[in-house]
């Protein structure tokens, strides 16, 4: 259900994939290495008692765009129409729980779609694939050099990325509950977004000394410089959490579920909290904003359920309509206009036809959506 409400907020941006015939509306991250243009049609196959596969098609390869599939098997052709499928992007399985998925041989791009499945899956890689292996369970690029995913089916404790990898992609251990230590090697230079989703026994991720781009402290991942905090164990059996002074800007997703945190000190330079940092933390209950708080992003405390102390800075700037959606803070503030330091943040409840809500001097936002009422 956590994960459910997570998903609600971005399953309209995400869903253009799906749904929309127009290539130019595909979101940015929905497009790997190939590149969009209107030489293309769109092909949907007939509907099984499974579900669909829709593709767009140019005249020398097919792009799967869309998998509208049940918990069954998955297998993904070859070719469409008389030509190769060669990518897949990325956001082709969301939301989608197929118990084994088949990747066949004319593949050449995978993005990072394969992230995006959730569930318990097998994911089949066809052995004359020249551009992927699989490896104890692990999709690679064919020369070691990119993670791709780490399979849900993983069974061990602990995982050490190859030392020839330098990319991890976004969302590569999606789901791998059984792991609890990461250990990051020196040739890791970049980390996709929300990499560590779903790793609920994550007690430690490990950054090699000589790694020049990211560095760890007490199983924290950071930038280098330490001015970024990219990832929170959600696993950690610690209660309480201090940042560290230097950070200016938590990532998306880097506390997300973490149930075990009921309090969290931002240190003294905190500026930016990223979508969903916070999000669904069941027992984090009393925040204070440090004076160096500019904004806080989309769904950053949606859900935290005990949520219902906050001691909000006078120099916040900006604030999203969802930052403290299903938190007991907000259940508990009267109707009307709520400000948060600088920002018109939300007009609570009910508003008559006509009425007229004066705005009082300083605010320099307004939320989005701060007018969207209960009627």
């Amino acid at each position: 259900m956590k994960d459910k409400i997570l998903s609600i907020a971005l399953s309209v941006l995400l869903s253009s994939a799906c749904l929309s015939p127009l290539a130019d509306s595909l979101p940015a991250k929905a497009v790997p290495s190939w590149s969009i243009s209107s030489n293309y049609e769109v092909y949907e196959e007939p509907e099984t008692e499974h579900g669909s596969l829709k593709y767009y098609i140019f005249s020398d390869h097919a792009v799967l765009v869309c998998a509208d599939w049940d918990t069954s098997e998955l297998i993904i052709p070859e070719s469409v129409n008389g030509v190769p499928v060669t990518v897949i992007t990325d956001d082709a399985f969301w939301d989608q729980v197929p118990k084994h998925i088949s990747i066949p041989s004319t593949i050449e791009d995978l993005g990072s779609s394969l992230g995006e499945l959730e569930s318990d899956v097998t994911i089949e890689l066809s052995p004359e694939n020249k551009n992927y292996i699989n490896k104890d369970n692990v999709i690679y690029t064919s020369d070691m050099e990119k993670l791709v995913r780490v399979s849900p089916r993983f069974d061990k404790e602990e995982f050490t990325i190859p030392d020839t990898v330098i990319t991890v992609c976004g969302k590569a251990f999606n789901r791998c509950r059984k792991i609890k230590t990461v250990n990051v090697p020196a040739s890791v230079a970049t980390i996709g977004d929300e990499t560590f989703e779903g790793c609920s026994l994550l007690e430690a991720i490990n950054v090699d000394e000589g790694n020049i781009f990211y560095i760890s402290k007490d199983g924290v991942l950071f930038d280098k410089s330490m001015t970024e905090l990219y990832q929170y164990p959600v696993g950690s059996k610690n209660t309480s959490y201090t940042v560290p002074d230097s950070v200016t800007r938590i990532c998306t997703s880097a506390f997300v579920n973490c149930d075990g945190l009921r309090t969290v000190d931002f240190g003294s330079s905190l500026e930016i909290i990223e979508n969903s940092a916070f999000a669904n933390c069941d027992n984090l209950n009393d925040i204070v904003f440090p004076e160096s708080t500019r904004e806080i992003s989309f769904n950053a405390f949606e859900g935290c359920s005990r949520l219902s102390k906050i001691t909000f800075s006078d120099n916040i700037e900006k604030v999203e309509a969802t930052s403290f959606s299903a938190t007991p803070w907000f259940n508990a503030q009267p109707d009307g206009v709520i400000y948060i330091g600088k920002v018109l943040y939300k007009v609570k409840g009910k508003l008559a036809q006509r009425s007229v809500v004066t705005v009082r001097e300083g605010p320099v936002s307004i939320a989005d959506c701060a007018f969207c009422t209960e009627d």
